[in-house]
């Protein structure tokens, strides 16, 4: 490229820079005038914000438990992480405020961190090495398929329009797979 073509190119950057930093300047300039949203549009404002207090905790825990993973006997690191993490959760029908969500949310995330690697160190400790891609394939596998037929089975359950509330349907789903596998 000779040094005329490089300049052209970079003149078309700088005007294409500048150009940018007045319509910049010009949002920002708008941006003092009161802002409004509809409740609508401030609930799903509200919902992005919320979807990432999880992963905050996730992150932040994450090299935490590493250390926990590798000082402590994992299984006992897992059993109390899970354990912590099925407290939270049930907490958080307890949570009246979005401060009190946002903080169990963070918790959650924070004892999830464990969780994974945990069952990673479990399930490659009962395997041959040869063995391990198969088994954690089938595990996180089966991990998305179950994912997908529960959030199909939720959002058709929540759909049901009778007598019976949609709690009780879930526990007589529960209660019938239960029967099934213990009869069998």
């Amino acid at each position: 490229m000779s040094s005329k073509e490089n300049r052209s190119y970079l003149s078309q950057d700088k005007a294409s820079i500048e150009l940018s930093t007045k319509h910049l300047s010009a949002s920002v300039g708008e941006a003092n005038s009161t802002l409004t949203m509809t409740p609508a549009e401030e609930r799903k404002l509200v919902r992005k914000i919320d979807l990432h207090f999880f992963y905050v905790g996730f992150l932040i825990a994450s090299p935490l438990s590493s250390i926990l993973l590798v000082k402590f006997p994992v299984a006992k690191v897992v059993v109390l992480t899970v354990l912590i993490w099925a407290g939270i959760q049930m907490v958080m029908a307890a949570g009246k405020s979005f401060a009190s969500l946002a903080v169990l949310r963070i918790l959650l995330g924070a004892f999830e961190a464990a969780i994974g690697p945990g069952f990673t160190i479990i399930t490659s400790t009962w395997y041959k090495p040869s063995e391990h891609a198969l088994r954690h394939g089938l595990w996180y596998g089966g991990a998305s398929v179950a994912y997908i037929i529960g959030g199909i089975m939720a959002y058709g359950i929540s759909h049901i329009n009778s007598a019976i509330k949609t709690w009780q349907v879930c526990e007589r789903m529960i209660e019938t797979r239960g029967n099934v596998s213990f009869k069998s």
